[in-house]
């Protein structure tokens, strides 16, 4: 491995929504700059507590499933086209994939069956989803396909812009159903002009499904169309909201806040998808401590869907040092070290992180590397045990594989046994982060209480 730019931990979100800026939050004395006091008010909050069995319930897409052929029949140029990015894939697969065992006859049958699926004519739609499938096929939750178009957003993300049309907002799936459940809205974009904010449920678009058969939002459309979302705000009724879209612009938005009548922060960390968040948590570090240092910080990961190391790596060295583990592959071994870096006291400040099954790669990573090394509390839900290491390998036409080539190797434990058990909370709070409001949320009253002592 060439550096740690190469390695990649899961990735982000669906991209295409905007809002109604909501009402200026309350802001807290910091300093040269204003820290957003948090929702939730120690003594005065009533926490809504989640039943476990709903609160266990991960959030992901159903299984891919094969696509209709193209209705109008084969055509030989886009064959050949798609058959050549079909037989690239099946090769960085048994070149370069984790787990060998896996490509063998198993997987030779599955290229077959993906080439007479291309044989029979399919659009572009259609065969990004056939290359989702066959590499669903290798019992991989976390290898996936990048179109062009693709590629170029998730390049863009990592230079901490992206251009696209659509609404201004990022959602994840919420479930097995068809909802999605907004995570971040990008500041002056349509969504936050409309007033949607992170947390809030998509429920239907234009009256129908959020998203299409082979499973992409449809919350984008063409510019200056109108679309009416169906929107559920935690403890409220639906509401519908139409926004028009346009071209927007901008990186994915973290927050953070300071609870009311203490000096302990809080950071959202929903993505290290986005070359910016690093950067960001610095800033946010910076504001919250302009005045002193705080007395606890609490990391909210439980729906970070995990990103690029050169954006993992920066967060850590904030609050750790040393070496807490290596990465491995088939032929490859890399030690990740941590070179401190104090900002307002990061580096001794008492660590809450937030996990849960939705807790994803490298987010995964970051919590548990902090919790091994005894700088965090770990409190919410066991995480869903997906943190084998990506590496971006080009596919002809523009297309890249995000293609899982190696794991990670906790100090004084087995290479990959995060992989098996997840990251094990020590203080287990069942919680859902999209089914309450910051005010009610049981995962952050936890964090509180545990930061403030006795």
């Amino acid at each position: 491995m060439a550096g740690h730019t190469a390695l990649l931990g899961g990735l982000l979100v669906v991209v295409g929504a905007v809002t109604m800026t909501p009402p200026p939050a309350p802001m807290v004395d910091g300093g040269a700059s204003s820290v957003r006091a948090c929702d939730f008010v120690p003594g005065r909050s009533a926490v809504a507590w989640t039943p476990p069995d709903v609160a266990e319930a991960a959030l992901r897409r159903p299984a891919p499933t094969l696509p209709p052929p193209s209705s109008s029949g084969p055509d030989t140029a886009v064959v050949e086209r798609q058959g050549a990015i079909l037989d690239a894939l099946a090769q960085a697969v048994r070149d370069h994939y984790l787990h060998p065992e896996r490509t063998g006859a198993s997987w030779d049958a599955v290229t077959a069956a993906a080439r007479a699926h291309i044989a029979s004519g399919l659009d572009e739609a259609a065969f990004r989803a056939l290359l989702g499938w066959a590499v669903h096929q290798l019992d991989d939750d976390h290898s996936y396909v990048l179109g062009p178009d693709d590629v170029a957003e998730a390049m863009g993300l990592l230079a901490g812009a992206v251009d696209y049309v659509g609404i201004g907002l990022w959602s994840i799936p919420l479930g097995s159903a068809d909802h999605e459940v907004v995570v971040a809205v990008l500041p002056g974009g349509p969504a936050a002009g409309a007033g949607l904010r992170p947390r809030d449920a998509i429920l239907a678009v234009d009256g129908g499904p959020v998203l299409d058969e082979v499973g992409q939002s449809l919350v984008r459309g063409p510019v200056g169309t109108p679309v009416t979302l169906t929107i559920r705000s935690p403890g409220e009724a639906a509401r519908d909201i139409t926004i028009v879209r346009r071209e927007v612009s901008g990186g994915f938005p973290i927050d953070s806040c300071v609870v009311p009548g203490t000096r302990i922060g809080y950071l959202f960390l929903p993505t290290l998808g986005d070359g910016t968040v690093d950067d960001q948590v610095r800033e946010a570090l910076e504001a919250m401590t302009a005045d002193g240092p705080l007395t606890g910080l609490i990391l909210d990961g439980r729906v970070n869907d995990g990103g690029w190391a050169e954006v993992l790596l920066p967060i850590l060295d904030l609050f750790a040092v040393g070496e807490p583990g290596a990465w491995l592959g088939r032929d490859w071994r890399e030690p990740l070290l941590l070179e401190p870096v104090d900002i307002g006291g990061s580096q001794t400040v008492p660590l809450v992180a937030l996990i849960g099954p939705q807790t994803n790669s490298f987010g995964e990573i970051l919590a548990g590397v902090l919790g091994h090394v005894d700088r965090a509390t770990l409190v919410g839900a066991s995480t869903r045990a997906n943190m084998e290491i990506l590496v971006p390998l080009d596919l002809p036409h523009g297309w890249m594989v995000m293609l899982a080539t190696g794991a990670f190797q906790p100090v004084g434990a087995d290479l990959g046994v995060w992989d098996v058990t997840g990251i094990v909370p020590d203080v287990h709070v069942p919680t859902l982060w999209h089914q309450t409001s910051e005010a009610t949320d049981p995962a952050l009253a936890t964090a509180v209480e545990l930061l403030a002592g006795p």
